[in-house]
């Protein structure tokens, strides 16, 4: 009798406390949640995803992180998407946004400026350069330009190309 007394008495209790929880927030990915690491940092990775997150929950169809772990890149904003409102969403997400560091970022850099310089000689004359960070904003009007996805297919293999062999040169040598 008393321990049901007890069960009743603490049940309402623990129920309250489980729904208020202050632990750290999931995030929702492509493949399930997405938990901050036992250490209290949160990954590359899972820093994007939460970045990717709050994006889409403000109308941008922004695509998955790329990559895994450290090595991670953001997802890449649907061609043609209006300018304005991925820059409002971006300043609103940009507290979950990691930072670009490293070699590899300024390798990243110099490849989006090789990657708009390659659709400029492919036909699409309004391809615009990166920002300082290497990312890149393509218009409505750019990315239904009847050259785009000629173009985007032929630079696309180019990187690919570049990538390997500039990537090879920040490997630590055995």
């Amino acid at each position: 009798m008393r321990t049901r007394v007890w069960a009743t008495l603490l049940m309402p209790l623990l129920l309250t406390a489980a729904c208020t929880s202050s632990g750290p927030p999931e995030v929702a990915s492509a493949g399930g949640t997405v938990s901050p690491h036992p250490s209290g940092t949160t990954s590359h990775y899972d820093q994007l995803v939460a970045y990717t997150n709050c994006m889409r929950q403000r109308g941008v169809p922004i695509g998955d992180p790329i990559g895994t772990g450290d090595d991670a890149d953001e997802g890449h904003v649907q061609p043609g998407f209006d300018k304005g409102k991925a820059d409002a969403a971006i300043a609103a997400c940009q507290a979950l946004r990691p930072p670009r560091v490293g070699p590899e970022i300024d390798l990243k850099n110099e490849l989006s400026r090789r990657y708009a310089r390659c659709m400029r000689e492919h036909g699409v004359q309004d391809y615009p350069d990166p920002d300082a960070e290497g990312q890149t904003r393509v218009s409505q009007e750019v990315g239904e330009d009847p050259e785009y996805p000629a173009a985007k297919n032929a630079c696309d293999q180019l990187t690919e190309e570049w990538w390997a062999s500039a990537s090879a040169s920040l490997r630590p040598s055995r």
